[in-house]
């Protein structure tokens, strides 16, 4: 294992205006053992770690000198960037947590995931750089709106700085909202899990960037969707519930919605008139009967088709209007 250690002189050295403040650090650059850094950095050894690297960072500043790529990303330090710079981190490494601030330095930061780990950030980040999920998860315990600093950054409303190219992205906390919007990758399914049954995660941006990516609900809670959003690829609903805030929350109607069993689609009040085409498999969750149902106590419409795709139930306590032709072997 190659090893390498230095000493970084910055402070007042016996009172007569020299600078010392000593920073201990090192850089393991071999394999995938963990990368350490405790000390104020700009290079080690002329290079960033690999991409089979942890990277550990202990209260100080790692300070990117260009793009690059890590397994994973562990401690409570800093990142900033001295350019336009993106870490791009992830691998089949240990899922991990890092508590610290990733910022923007001379230029923006931007964070991209990739790889089947899973990446758990949870410091006020104020990076204003595009946030990629391109593959495993990155799970986040708040979403603030656009320009605000949190765990997922301070980019602003834009889909653009929020892509969802194949990854997941994970919600931990609590019933909250963020006008925050999000893009899907041609070609991809992507999915927003949250996690936590009776917690609502509200995201009001428009979505979708007009790509046919395609958007799978995962986790027992529930996603309000109440942009106007214009992905065309297919919605799919397979655990937990998602509201609709308006008639465009799950995208255009091109490849339609599915509800998969113990999953929920919540009309919420909204006069659903575009013409999206639903299939219905199961009762519902655990917290609702019916695998369609309105929560609100105005009355909902659906101008869709609707196709039983197994035994279902359909919940009228509040009221549903279907226009919409209903087909299927169960109905």
């Amino acid at each position: 294992m190659i090893k390498i250690f230095w000493v970084r002189l910055l402070a007042v050295l016996l009172g007569i205006g020299l600078f010392t403040n000593i920073s201990f650090g090192q850089c393991n650059a071999i394999g995938s053992t963990p990368w350490n850094i405790a000390g104020t950095w700009n290079s080690c050894g002329g290079t960033f770690p690999t991409a089979a690297n942890q990277v550990v960072i202990t209260g100080f500043t790692v300070t990117l000198p260009s793009s690059q790529a890590a397994g994973n990303l562990a401690g409570s330090g800093t990142i900033s960037s001295v350019g336009s710079n993106i870490l791009s981190i992830g691998s089949a490494l240990a899922n991990t947590t890092f508590s610290g601030i990733i910022q923007n330095g001379a230029g923006i930061t931007g964070i991209t995931k990739v790889g089947s780990n899973t990446q758990t950030f949870s410091g006020a980040n104020t990076y204003t750089g595009v946030t990629t999920i391109n593959a495993g998860v990155v799970s986040v315990g708040t979403i603030n709106n656009g320009g605000v600093a949190g765990n997922l950054g301070q980019a602003g409303v834009a889909a653009t700085n929020l892509v969802l190219g194949g990854g997941t992205l994970q919600y931990t906390g609590g019933s909250a909202s963020t006008d925050r919007a999000f893009a899907l990758t041609t070609g991809t399914t992507s999915s927003i899990n949250i996690t936590t049954a009776g917690t609502t995660l509200t995201m009001s941006g428009a979505s979708g960037n007009g790509t046919n990516g395609a958007l799978t609900k995962l986790g027992s809670g529930t996603l309000l969707l109440s942009g106007a959003n214009t992905y065309t690829g297919l919605t799919t609903i397979s655990a937990g519930t998602i509201k609709v805030g308006s008639n465009t929350a799950l995208g255009t109607n091109a490849a339609g919605t599915s509800v998969s069993v113990g999953a929920a689609l919540d009309l919420n009040g909204v006069n659903y008139s575009t013409t999206e085409a639903l299939t219905l498999n199961g009762t519902g969750t655990g917290a609702t009967t019916g695998a369609l149902l309105n929560s609100n106590a105005t009355a909902a419409t659906f101008a869709g088709t609707v196709a039983l795709g197994s035994s279902s139930t359909i919940n009228t306590t509040n009221q549903i209007t279907l226009s919409g032709v209903v087909s299927g072997a169960n109905t």
